[in-house]
């Protein structure tokens, strides 16, 4: 740093007194959330038990696949939910861990046939966020179309 150089302050948020909305008025922003997490699995399981720590709302969690015992090893359920439907045992998880947040699971392949069940995901659910959490390429793509027609 050279003498000339300015340095410009980081500005904090407060409740009541920052610049931007605060730790309650963040907190409630959070709760308005509904995010739609497509893919369960070891990544979207995860990343959805984060969100609702962190105080999102409404979870969406898509999935068309059962818990199976070799998921276990990196999956956060674990081996009580083995043989459930992925997005039905993280909504257990998530109504027993954190009860702030509701999730609502879909147990469907929403991404075949005529995709009424797609329709119905976004039309009902109403997702302010999209995650394609899913190694498959086709799925993250008609997630990115459906995020920009909803």
């Amino acid at each position: 740093m050279d003498v000339g150089d300015v340095i410009h302050p980081v500005r904090v948020a407060t409740s009541g007194l920052g610049v931007g909305p605060g730790l309650f008025e963040m907190l409630e922003l959070l709760g308005r959330e509904r995010v739609l997490i497509v893919g369960t699995g070891s990544v979207g399981a995860p990343i959805g038990l984060e969100l609702a720590r962190s105080g999102v709302g409404t979870l969406i969690a898509v999935d068309k696949d059962i818990l199976e015992i070799h998921n276990c090893m990196r999956h956060v359920l674990g081996t009580a939910y083995v043989g459930w439907p992925k997005p039905v045992a993280f909504q257990q998880y998530i109504r027993e861990n954190v009860p702030t947040c509701e999730c609502i699971p879909v147990y469907a392949d929403i991404f075949q046939g005529d995709r009424k069940q797609l329709r119905e995901v976004f039309e009902v659910g109403r997702p302010t966020r999209i995650l394609a959490v899913t190694d498959s390429l086709r799925v993250q793509y008609l997630c990115q179309r459906a995020a920009l027609h909803y």
